[in-house]
């Protein structure tokens, strides 16, 4: 009888053993699924990050090439593109009619166009 006991009271601690085992095991699992999402995430942080930094390098070269034009360009484009005015408040901003706001903003994107191209070749980058 004695054996019996023994017998039954090891068969319990083998379950209890067992589960702990496939607890933790599930619990590994679930950690390792984790990590995984975790190095994916901060893969796809890198990428967004050097993302940015391109975007960042590319506001500072249309901002710079804006900023070097003379006036009114540099005004006519900060104002149509930046803050996204209209042609007639361009117009009455400047002291222009609407008709020569349209050309004048014509000879400034020229104007920005060899700027920004300028700037970029600077930059050893491909245009």
């Amino acid at each position: 009888m004695h054996r019996f006991f023994h017998g039954e009271k090891f068969m319990k601690h083998t379950k209890i053993i067992l589960k702990s085992y496939q607890i933790n095991k599930k619990y590994q699992n679930e950690l390792k699924k984790e990590y995984e999402l975790f190095k994916a995430e901060s893969k796809e942080k890198a990428k967004l990050k050097q993302e940015l930094s391109l975007v960042d390098k590319e506001i500072e070269n249309v901002i710079g090439s804006i900023m070097a034009l003379n006036q009114p360009s540099k005004s006519i484009l900060l104002l149509r593109y930046v803050k996204q005015y209209s042609y007639e408040v361009i117009a009455f901003k400047l002291n222009y009619s609407t008709q020569r706001i349209y050309q004048l903003l014509n000879v400034a994107l020229k104007e920005f166009k060899t700027e920004y191209e300028s700037r970029l070749t600077s930059n050893n980058v491909a245009i």
